[in-house]
């Protein structure tokens, strides 16, 4: 688990430098206003393909477990844990414990 944990913060780091890297580059040879045209057109194409990744997400049917969990059947009494004590049934007389 450590490893991978690993590799995903050494991609991230990657990616951070890559786009940092790929913003100096761009402002220093285009210019501010071309830098600023270019980021804005990435960023409505990234707002179109997230958003409809998300619609399509949202719009798929959710899947049902096949069994139903935590569900009580037939006739039954349940008694906390007293004294670190745990009763099973019905408990019994004070004097018979």
């Amino acid at each position: 688990m450590r490893r991978r944990r690993w590799w995903a913060v050494a991609a991230l780091a990657g990616l951070a430098v890559a786009a940092a890297g790929a913003v100096i580059l761009l402002v220093a040879r285009a210019g501010l206003d071309t830098a600023d045209k270019v980021a804005s057109v990435i960023g409505a194409a990234a707002a179109v393909v997230f958003g409809g990744a998300g619609l399509w997400l949202a719009s798929r049917p959710q899947q049902q477990p096949n069994q139903q969990i935590n569900r009580a059947e037939g006739d039954g009494t349940v008694y906390g844990v007293q004294g670190g004590n745990l009763i099973i049934g019905d408990p019994a007389a004070p004097d018979d414990r």
